[in-house]
């Protein structure tokens, strides 16, 4: 599998500019990303991985973009 790793997946918003749907379409992206490369899904790794895609990223808008995903992730009880 190829392991290359990009700065993510980009920030996409709905038409409506609904934020909650920019960051479900982005953490989709994430899932499928890992998926890809053959790793395992859990809350745990999908919180690596995108704390892996604020730190590479250099653009604000798109480290608070992961960001709000993070506290997303965090605030929610586990099932």
């Amino acid at each position: 599998m190829n392991n290359s790793h990009s700065d993510g997946p980009q920030k996409t918003e709905g038409a409506s500019g609904n934020g909650k749907l920019g960051l479900e379409q982005t953490l989709g992206a994430i899932v499928i990303q890992m998926l890809r490369e053959g790793r395992y899904i859990t809350r745990h790794s999908i919180c690596i991985a995108v704390a892996e895609c604020i730190e590479k990223n250099t653009r604000p808008e798109l480290e608070a973009h992961y960001a709000d995903i993070l506290r997303v992730l965090l605030s929610r009880e586990a099932e």
